[in-house]
């Protein structure tokens, strides 16, 4: 059997808490769409007391995004950190340095050429088995 994609989201508003949500409760669906299991093993987010209406029981907190996207046991970072630059830009490099994949949320990370990501992500080089992912906001999950 082949392991779970381990996943660490950075970011748990109204988004990054869904993306949770949905991923614990469509495990099983995902596990048969995709030949392996997914699990969220890790979160981070500015205020670890928040109330998010989720169960984190069984999920790392992590206290930073940096420290997220380095963790050992994550072999994919989701960002979906709200707003433009650090954390979150710190955060994709950091997780690019450590050849985790990633999945990134906004256009604006390719578009707008302030953040740096495309030279960064050289770091892998060409045909790396680390890819970052992009999509676009507003793009649901259907239920």
């Amino acid at each position: 059997m082949v392991a779970p994609l381990k996943v660490g989201i950075a970011g748990l508003g109204t988004v990054g808490a869904e993306v949770v949500r949905l991923i614990e409760q469509q495990g099983a669906t995902l596990s048969a769409r995709s030949g392996r299991g997914v699990r969220v093993v890790a979160v981070t987010a500015r205020t670890k007391a928040k109330k998010r209406g989720l169960d984190l029981r069984g999920i790392e907190w992590v206290n930073s995004p940096q420290a997220l996207a380095e963790h050992p046991d994550i072999d994919c970072v989701v960002e979906l950190i709200g707003g433009a630059g650090d954390p979150a830009l710190s955060a994709i490099e950091t997780a690019l340095k450590a050849g985790r994949t990633r999945a990134v949320t906004r256009r604006s990370w390719l578009s707008n050429g302030t953040s740096g990501v495309w030279p960064a992500s050289m770091i892998n080089g060409p045909g790396s088995a680390a890819p970052t992912v992009f999509n676009a906001p507003g793009v649901g999950v259907r239920k």
